[in-house]
């Protein structure tokens, strides 16, 4: 017996990838089932993500890319494989058949010299060159019956064949070929024949046909593949062991300059200190850095402009806004007190009676002042509000108890079973209340009888309080305008009711908002967190 070592480091390494190759499909099966069957714990993660990141995509992009190039590798190794195994045997069995075609017809001009060439000296012949070229050999005569057979295996399915093919007959006996290949299928087996005319030399006569029928040899082609393919497959089983590291560590160089870039534009702040970045290499992502760098500092320089300009704005809308509320009441005063200093002059002596009413009137407008700048200054700074759990239904009743008596309007109330705790200043939500309920009455015509509900009630985790009129509502061209400061649609009053009222509800999480409709009235509502 004689034997040599075989395998080496080839064959642990072939295991491994096979292995690796197994599980990374089945870990590829598995996520697939998992992201649309959830079949496996949250905890591991195992799922496709619906919008995967710019790092996730250069990492698949570089695994994919090795796994196409393999499959595309390895089908065009088979095919090239195929075609070159099929041409390169094919060439072989013409040049054997030429062989035996010559040999044969050599063998038969020297015989025929000595004597008459019968059929058992050509079979004798055919078994002759089968064994010399090692191959399968049938003989057939004129009319292309089976004349002899030389088969090298006896289970050959080209043995039943008793009859010559009828195509490579009429090629070889009617259009005289001197050669003819075909494939045939004889029981079940694809293969090739080979058909020759055998000629005697000595006069050039056909004396039989010859067929070699060629068996390709898929298994060693086969094995030859899967050679090739287990080989490729191990090279490509360790280069994706160092691309995935290799894409892991690229696609963080590219993508941790942006991840920074993305967390800096989350604290970006306008009119506050922003950091800029720093990055050495002059490339792509250094330009973006660059240009962020550059745009925060245009920001921080237009940020200080723009707030100088609103400072100066409001300044400018403050001056006029308080110097149209002083004049107002400024301009009665003045005439009252020129009209007393007429009368003082025309008639000293009846003086007291108009001294007292021009003195009442000069102590309401000095009131009317005063109220004016509390108002500006309470809108300017709201004074700290002192929070505690209380029970809403109480401030909403003493709300109510306060303007339930108003002339020429029906003022209901509507309250909930249950008590609603809220977490407010007591004195702040009873102002806001107490503006909503005289926007409400003075929102209503004159000609008009007036109806002003208060309600109530709560909606998941808010307690509602919601204030309605029958008025003439507010125009849609007003409707953006309700909540600035200054704006007014009475007579008299600064505008900074519902402003301050609005600022008071969202400091404590609640919103303020309302709906409306043109002569049909008003509901403002106030929306505040409840507490246990």
């Amino acid at each position: 017996m004689v034997g040599k070592p075989y395998g080496g480091i080839i064959k642990p390494i072939s295991l491994f990838s096979y292995l690796f190759s197994l599980l990374v499909l089945a870990v590829g099966i598995l996520i697939v089932l998992n992201t649309y069957f959830d079949i496996i714990p949250g905890r591991l993660s195992l799922f496709i993500p619906s919008r995967p990141t710019l790092r996730n995509r250069i990492q698949l992009s570089v695994i994919v890319l090795i796994i196409v190039s393999f499959v595309a590798i390895g089908l065009v190794t088979v095919f090239y494989f195929s075609n070159s195994s099929a041409s390169y045997q094919l060439e072989r069995v013409e040049r054997v058949f030429n062989l035996v075609v010559n040999n044969m017809e050599h063998e038969i001009g020297l015989l025929g010299k000595q004597m008459p060439v019968s059929s058992e000296n050509r079979i004798e012949i055919l078994y002759a060159m089968s064994q010399l070229h090692k191959t399968d050999l049938q003989l057939y005569d004129l009319n292309g019956t089976l004349e002899g057979i030389a088969d090298r295996s006896a289970a050959s399915p080209a043995s039943a064949a008793t009859l010559m093919n009828g195509t490579a007959f009429y090629k070889l006996s009617r259009q005289e070929y001197p050669r003819y290949v075909q494939p045939e299928n004889v029981g079940g087996v694809s293969l090739r024949s080979a058909y020759a005319a055998i000629r005697n030399p000595s006069d050039g006569q056909t004396v039989a046909y010859l067929r070699l029928p060629y068996y390709p040899n898929e298994a060693r082609l086969l094995s030859d593949i899967s050679d090739f393919i287990g080989t490729l497959l191990n090279v490509y089983v360790f280069l994706l062991l160092i691309a995935v590291p290799i894409a892991i560590g690229v696609a963080n160089s590219i993508t941790n300059p942006l991840a920074v870039i993305s967390e800096k534009l989350k604290q970006f702040k306008l009119g506050k200190r922003n950091e800029p970045l720093a990055w050495n290499s002059q490339d792509e992502v250094g330009e973006l850095i660059t240009e962020y760098n550059q745009m925060i500092q245009k920001m921080e320089e237009s940020a200080a402009l723009l707030a100088q300009s609103e400072r100066e704005g409001a300044w400018r809308d403050m001056a006029k806004q308080v110097a149209h509320e002083i004049k107002n009441p400024l301009t009665p005063m003045k005439l009252s007190i020129q009209y007393l200093l007429h009368a003082y002059r025309s008639d000293p002596d009846n003086i007291e009676p108009l001294l007292k009413r021009v003195s009442n009137t000069l102590v309401e407008q000095i009131d009317n002042l005063s109220q004016i700048a509390s108002e500006f200054s309470n809108f300017a700074q709201m004074p700290r509000a002192d929070n505690q759990r209380l029970v809403v239904n109480d401030l909403v009743v003493s709300t109510y108890n306060l303007f339930r008596e108003s002339n020429n309007t029906d003022v209901k109330l509507f309250l909930p079973p249950d008590r609603l705790w809220v977490f407010v200043d007591k004195n702040h939500l009873l102002r806001v209340l107490s503006n909503l309920f005289k926007n409400a009455l003075q929102a209503i015509p004159i000609d008009r009888r007036g109806e002003v509900n208060i309600y109530l009630y709560q909606e998941k985790e808010k307690a509602i309080v919601r204030v309605s009129d029958n008025g003439s509502g507010i125009s849609d061209d007003m409707l953006d305008k309700v909540f600035k400061p200054y704006f007014t649609t009475k007579g008299t009053g600064t505008g900074l009711g519902l402003p301050i009222s609005k600022n008071i509800i969202e400091t404590i999480g609640g919103k303020l908002y309302f709906h409306t409709e043109a002569d049909q009235g008003t509901d403002f509502y106030v929306e505040l967190p409840l507490v246990d």
